[in-house]
């Protein structure tokens, strides 16, 4: 069995225990074959096996009607395995788990009461934490009449010397840039709440001057001194208005968001008000992002061509992803709105396209046509529910 490998091992361990006869106790060859199989993963430094050992036993013992001697020993030996296996257990700093072993790791033992004095929490808590932490093997736990006492394993304690982990980057919000979307969607609609907000006419000619610079230049590449000569006012005025190159982005990011007058995520289905038809509702989810991309298409592909290096604009680009794919899912439906149908009729249907067909002469109307009949055809070939495929929409003399 020492020259397995681990998942074979773990197998046929398991397998082995699930073979027990419930109403017989084990016999010694085979209590002795578990116990070397358990021995073989310790040398191994093999915790999935004793880990999936130990919970097979546990089940065994529930089955089992007659003398769970032997089972209880194997117990013992899966966890005091798991206790000394050399792989390093990881326990977050700061987590309650990481506390109970701190508490335990300068004392002998200690009963559920003084845990639940320093860990400041319930005694449910206290079992419930003790529960997780001895399935890992990390602690031990003992009785003395009704009183039950932790003590920290050789596990536990390598694993409280383990370098703690660096922190995930904290998650970045996006809200700012979603808001923009939606403000720009109700203004849009003429559904725009409150009065209508008083426009500074020189924050308006930076930002413009700004977005057109870069697409010019690039975002990261267009300097204050340009700024300041394209749109006529002094670099004091700049800074004044938009103190750092973050505050910049965000008043330009903000200018496109609005213009975009893509709806919300919330508000996708206002799009499709009217459509009869599957066909429909593609060209107009077509009409609908052509026309952004008429607007504002340049803006964008500079945004997705610089968005790598400047997470203030990959955090806008993102979100013109997510409003772009809410839009795709409300036009295809539930029933068809799979992972890789929206990707597929948004490569059908992205900026790259658009331009594609625009710079080769065809005109607005005729883009648009001819992507959604490119949407349309993909649809038409993909199986439905029961393994159908989807009958055109089209009428039969078109």
């Amino acid at each position: 069995m020492a020259s397995a490998s681990l998942d074979q091992r773990a197998a046929a361990v398991t397998r082995r225990i699930a073979e027990l006869d419930p109403a017989e106790p084990p016999s010694s060859e085979r209590i002795e074959a578990l116990a070397l199989g358990l021995v073989d993963a310790l040398l191994d430094g093999d915790a999935a096996t004793l880990r999936t050992a130990l919970d097979a036993l546990r089940a065994a013992r529930a089955r089992a009607n007659g003398d769970v001697g032997s089972l209880d020993a194997l117990i013992a030996v899966a966890h005091w395995g798991l206790e000394r296996v050399p792989d390093t257990a990881t326990v977050a700093h700061g987590t309650r788990a990481w506390d109970f072993l701190d508490a335990l790791a300068g004392a002998p033992q200690l009963g559920s009461a003084a845990l639940r004095e320093i860990l400041e929490t319930d005694e449910t808590q206290v079992s419930r934490t003790g529960r997780q932490l001895l399935e890992a093997g990390l602690v031990t736990r003992s009785r003395a009449g009704r009183n039950v006492y932790w003590q920290i394993s050789p596990r536990g304690r390598r694993a409280l010397e383990a370098p703690a982990e660096e922190p995930a980057p904290p998650e970045r919000d996006t809200s700012f840039w979603m808001e923009a979307i939606r403000r720009g969607f109700e203004g849009a609609g003429g559904d725009e709440p409150g009065e209508r907000r008083s426009v500074d006419p020189t924050r308006e000619r930076i930002v413009e001057s700004t977005l057109e610079l870069h697409t010019m230049l690039g975002i990261a590449e267009t300097t204050l001194p340009d700024i300041a000569k394209r749109a006529g006012v002094t670099i004091e005025t700049i800074e004044q208005l938009f103190p750092t190159q973050d505050d910049l982005i965000k008043g330009c990011g903000q200018h496109l968001m609005t213009s975009l007058r893509l709806p919300p995520p919330e508000r996708a289905a206002e799009i499709f008000a009217g459509t009869r038809t599957r066909e429909e509702r593609m060209r107009r989810l077509v009409d609908t992002l052509f026309d952004v991309y008429e607007r504002q298409g340049q803006y964008l592909q500079r945004g997705h061509m610089d968005r790598a290096g400047l997470p203030l604009v990959d955090d806008a680009m993102s979100t013109v992803d997510v409003a772009i794919d809410s839009l795709v899912s409300e036009a295809l439906g539930p029933e068809a709105a799979g992972e890789r149908s929206v990707a597929s009729v948004r490569a059908l249907t992205d900026l790259t396209v658009w331009k594609s067909m625009r710079e080769q002469g065809a005109s607005p109307e005729a883009s648009a046509e001819h992507a959604a009949d490119a949407v349309q055809q993909w649809l038409e070939g993909q199986p439905m529910p029961g393994g159908r495929r989807a009958a055109s929409a089209r009428p039969a003399t078109r």
